[in-house]
C-alpha cells in the first residue's frame, strides 16, 4: 500500500494542535484506527529514520483516559504531557 503521515510543516500558517482531528478523519476515511495512529507516531519516526526509545533516555509522551486505539477520540484531551522527561502538562 501507500504510506499515510499526518501532521503538517506548514510553518505557522495552520494552527497546531489539528493533528488529532486528522487522526480521527483518517479513521472516519477507513483507515484502521493502528494504521491511523501510526501515520503520527512510530510509523512517521520509523520513515524519517528516527531512533525508538532508548533505555534511560529522557521521554516524550503523552498519557490519556483511554485506549486510543479503542477509540481515536480521546487524542484531543490528553491526561499527562510528559516532554523530555518533564511534566509539562
Amino acid at each position: 500500500g501507500i504510506p499515510v503521515f499526518a501532521g503538517t510543516d506548514a510553518g505557522g500558517s495552520l494552527p497546531h494542535g489539528l493533528v488529532a482531528a486528522e487522526i480521527v478523519e483518517l479513521t472516519r476515511a477507513g483507515i484502521p484506527a493502528l494504521d491511523a495512529l501510526s501515520a503520527t507516531t512510530w510509523g512517521a519516526r520509523e520513515w524519517l529514520g528516527r531512533p525508538g526509545l532508548t533505555e534511560g533516555a529522557p521521554a516524550d509522551l503523552v498519557v490519556y483516559e483511554a485506549d486510543p486505539r479503542d477509540d481515536v477520540r480521546v487524542l484531543a484531551a490528553p491526561r499527562r504531557v510528559v516532554l523530555n522527561g518533564r511534566v509539562v502538562g
